[in-house]
């Protein structure tokens, strides 16, 4: 199961139990979009490949600022640490260091629901801590805007306007107006977005916690992989993309049902048929509350 918004969704590879142990030094774990991949290297680590673009590093820096403010907290799960990295021609290569487990996906079967509310109130703990970091505005560490599309999805051409990095609600508002602009007349468009719960303040958040990167070891949450998509983002958007298989058993100060409401609404406005974000747009703004998925 994916975040509640899913993008694009990874293309695991299938690998055997005998595979596996037939080939333990390197094993292909996950393919991605963009061709993109992970790999075993042995238990200890973890090698990932993929073009490279400029500021393709953010990852690494994303996980050292989480080590440095909160990798020294009791109990706070091991963030995954680059022991290596390199660009080879139009290739970058990370090395990092393996957290212990299997991610949660892979776990599902053998866990309980006492052991899903358990993992749920950890990684709610966690996520409270990410928030403690916080910035006066939207941004990656290197100061471009966040690349979460779930949240500020690509503009078809440049007559839809373009995202600029917010500092207030207001822009955070426009930003988010600009693709739904076209699907709806003036009046609603405004009374939807005075709608819009407050983003502040900018909290760093993950951006990508789904079952495939959050790690289980002996039924207890033990980390979250994969910062690539990491930032400052809205203070609802952690809660609002989680897992929803998790979500619910997040202690109360991570949870905001109201953005969650309002953000499905904006999802099928901008993302569903024009008939579909007409009638959840009506019923959202006549007070009726959401009913679906």
């Amino acid at each position: 199961m994916p975040a509640r918004f899913p993008f694009t969704p990874l293309l695991k590879t299938e690998t055997s139990k005998s595979q596996s142990d037939s080939q333990p030094g390197c094993q292909l774990l996950v393919q991605k979009p963009g061709d993109r991949g992970v790999w075993a290297l042995g238990t200890s680590y973890i090698l990932k490949h993929r073009p490279y673009t400029p500021g393709c590093e953010i990852e690494i820096q994303n996980a050292d600022l989480v080590r440095r403010r909160l990798g020294e907290r009791q109990g706070m799960p091991p963030i995954p640490k680059t022991e290596l990295h390199w660009r080879d021609g139009d290739r970058y290569f990370t090395m990092e260091s393996r957290i212990k487990g299997e991610s949660l996906d892979n776990a599902l079967p053998s866990l309980t629901q006492e052991d899903l509310t358990r993992i749920g109130q950890q990684v709610g703990q966690y996520l409270l801590g990410l928030k403690t970091i916080t910035l006066p505005h939207t941004a990656r560490l290197d100061g471009r805007l966040v690349n979460d599309w779930r949240l500020f999805k690509p503009l078809p051409d440049s007559s839809s306007g373009d995202y600029l990095v917010c500092t207030t609600d207001s822009e955070l508002a426009s930003n988010l107006a600009l693709p739904i602009a076209h699907r709806l007349d003036k009046p609603n468009l405004d009374a939807f977005m005075a709608k819009m719960p407050s983003g502040l303040p900018f909290t760093f958040s993950h951006s990508d916690v789904h079952e495939g990167n959050i790690m289980i070891n002996d039924g207890n949450f033990a980390g979250l992989v994969d910062w690539e998509l990491a930032g400052f983002y809205p203070s609802w958007w952690e809660y609002v993309n989680s897992s929803p298989l998790l979500s619910e058993y997040f202690p109360v100060q991570m949870q905001n049902h109201y953005a969650l409401e309002w953000f499905r609404v904006y999802h099928s406005i901008r993302d569903k048929t024009k008939e579909e974000g007409a009638f959840r747009l009506s019923e959202y703004l006549a007070g009726r509350a959401w009913s679906g998925a």
